[in-house]
């Protein structure tokens, strides 16, 4: 942990002496301020020393005044491999209701322990049943993996039309607030490989006028042998009509990216609509992707890491000029849905992930250390030694502007 504290130098100029060949040094004082605001002088006793070893009581008036930033480095104790220990920065101090800071390493650890330390929201998987009673309403977090999709993971998140996709999502949305997830207030999706769709088998490469290989498979994988596939009939969704699978894929990678976007964005905002619908009022939803899937302080600036989510679009498919969409709901009943915007639209929050992949190093210091092991360099206090300062908190402020969150 880092405290900085900012150091008031005062200087006295002693005046020139003619028979000085040279300008002496200067009397320099120190001004500090104690843990419980106390402020205190202190003169160094040879000029030049750096030593401020002599406290007084008062500034002499002609001084000049400057400024000199400085931080202070807590000691901390390497932890065993895989293991990690936040006791002894301190406990008590850093739990804020409006800050979220959520880690699972620490999920051996009761609820009020981890609290101690600063976490204050956690994932259901990793609070134990008997620690349960030490959380309220708005503590806990569902982080659903796409493992919750089922049947509706990857080529079948986008084979179908919205009414059959509604259909299948709507079972497998947890209802926040209610039952097992009666703490549970936030929730963010983390799918992946059903965010991008190719046509075509891998193992066959690109189709003609294609950059990229397909990602259904001979093999008859979860997406199924394109050529099995490509004769399937989908309403499309990004202009009017119906086309196969293989026409689509006729209009080259680009025109079928197109209306992937488009049918992407609808069912993710569907998904954070149907949680919001069956979720106790006041559930927060989000979709776990961010503008930026690296760091925003370098992919902004060379275009990398970002990702593109498209627009929804329901006026292709029964929906009026609003992006409004009826929809029959399982068991009975109707609800109406605004499909329009991006997808991050209908997000309560944003996740904003953030990828530090590597530490700040001088290029030299990272090849010594890392690459060519050189003697000396393979120690924690050396590895901590050479770790640039940064500013977590500019950082973070950084993430949240880049990210709209």
């Amino acid at each position: 942990m880092i405290n900085t504290q900012t150091t008031r130098l005062i200087y006295i100029l002693w005046a020139l002496l003619s028979v000085w060949p040279a300008i002496a040094q200067p009397t320099r004082y120190k001004l500090t301020q104690s843990q419980n605001s106390t402020q205190i002088i202190s003169k160094e006793s040879t000029p030049g020393s750096n030593k401020f070893d002599q406290v007084v009581s008062t500034l002499p008036a002609e001084i000049a005044q400057g400024r000199k930033g400085g931080r202070l480095l807590m000691p901390y104790a390497p932890e065993p491999k895989g293991q990690i220990n936040m006791t002894q920065f301190g406990t008590g101090k850093y739990y804020s209701p409006n800050f979220h800071f959520c880690m699972d390493m620490l999920g051996n650890k009761s609820v009020n322990e981890r609290k101690a330390v600063g976490i204050n929201s956690f994932t259901t998987w990793s609070v134990k049943p008997e620690h349960k009673s030490q959380l309220v309403y708005g503590e806990e977090m569902h982080y659903a993996t796409e493992n919750f999709l089922g049947s509706l993971r990857n080529a079948n998140f986008y084979i179908n039309t919205l009414q059959e996709f509604f259909d299948k999502a709507w079972p497998l949305v947890p209802a926040l607030g209610y039952g097992d997830m009666a703490n549970t207030k936030y929730l963010v999706y983390d799918i992946e490989s059903s965010l991008w769709l190719n046509a075509g088998n891998a193992e066959e490469g690109p189709l003609p006028g294609w950059r990229d290989a397909g990602y259904f498979s001979k093999q008859g994988n979860s997406n199924g042998n394109w050529h099995d596939v490509k004769k399937k009939t989908i309403q499309l969704e990004g202009s009017k009509g119906t086309i196969t699978l293989e026409q689509l894929a006729a209009r080259g990678q680009d025109g079928w990216m197109s209306e992937l976007y488009t049918r992407r964005a609808n069912r993710l905002a569907l998904l954070l609509e149907i949680a919001r619908l069956k979720g106790k009022p006041g559930t927060k939803v989000a979709e776990g992707s961010s503008m930026a899937q690296g760091e925003p302080r370098v992919d902004f600036e060379k275009g990398t890491g970002l990702f593109f989510e498209g627009n929804c679009n329901a006026a292709n498919v029964g929906g009026d000029s609003q992006g409004n969409l009826t929809f029959n709901k399982p068991g009975g009943g109707k609800v109406t849905i605004r499909l329009n915007g991006s997808f991050y639209d209908h997000e309560d929050f944003n996740q904003a992930y953030w990828y530090r992949f590597d530490p700040d190093f001088d290029p030299w210091d990272k090849e010594a250390i890392f690459d060519q092991h050189k003697a000396g360099t393979q120690t924690y206090p050396y590895l901590w030694s050479k770790i640039k300062p940064i500013h977590i908190v500019g950082l973070e402020k950084g993430i949240c502007r880049k990210t709209g969150g």
